[in-house]
């Protein structure tokens, strides 16, 4: 059985340059393609809630040659580092009753998905 709880089975695709903080929210696309700009970049994962952010899943990929993306909880939850991505790094972020994610390399992912197949 499949539940929708977010929208629908396509992926949708933001790819954005980032020059401040991001603050991620339930109805974002699931797929974030982001350069940091001018420096390192904090972005803040929805907060935990429950019946809401259960089986909330987001693969953000860092675009970016230079800088990182510094992966946070959300401020109502203190604001706790997750992780950092570094440049041309990606990780697939899935909450349950906290946000985890894995590390990978984006080499090849963001060519394909920087062709907007999914947008």
């Amino acid at each position: 059985m499949t539940i929708l709880k977010h929208g629908s089975l396509l992926l949708k695709t933001n790819t954005q340059e980032l020059s401040v903080v991001k603050n991620i929210t339930f109805d974002d696309p699931q797929i974030q393609l982001i350069e940091p700009v001018g420096a390192s970049r904090k972005i803040r994962l929805p907060p935990v809630a429950d019946n809401i952010s259960a089986g909330l899943v987001f693969f953000i990929a860092n675009t970016s040659t230079i800088y990182s993306l510094l992966i946070h909880t959300d401020l109502s939850e203190g604001e706790e580092l997750i992780t950092i991505i570094n440049p041309k790094d990606n990780s697939i972020f899935i909450c349950d009753d906290q946000w985890s994610g894995s590390i990978g390399s984006t080499e090849g992912v963001i060519d394909i998905l920087q062709m907007q197949v999914f947008s």
